[in-house]
């Protein structure tokens, strides 16, 4: 069998979206349209739980949120096939 990362090596300069999914609600309608700015959603999910990491609509692994030089990354733990 062929070497698996040999194959998607012809891949490497693709690129993918990557969706980094913290929670998912339901709101209705109206409070959606009544946003503004700097507005605040609650999540269902515990501050510092990790998050789903998906390319391609495919979870391929968990994140947690990390600060990097003040800006927000996503330190990634990927699943093993």
């Amino acid at each position: 069998m062929p070497d698996e990362t040999a194959n998607l090596s012809r891949y490497a300069r693709v690129p993918f979206d990557v969706q980094v999914q913290i929670d998912r609600i339901r709101m209705r309608i109206a409070d959606l349209l009544n946003l503004k700015a700097g507005a605040v959603v609650a999540l269902r999910k515990p501050a510092g739980d990790s998050f789903d990491v998906l390319v391609g609509g495919a979870r391929i692994g968990s994140g947690e949120a990390v600060v990097v030089n003040d800006t927000v990354g996503v330190r990634l733990t990927l699943e093993e096939n």
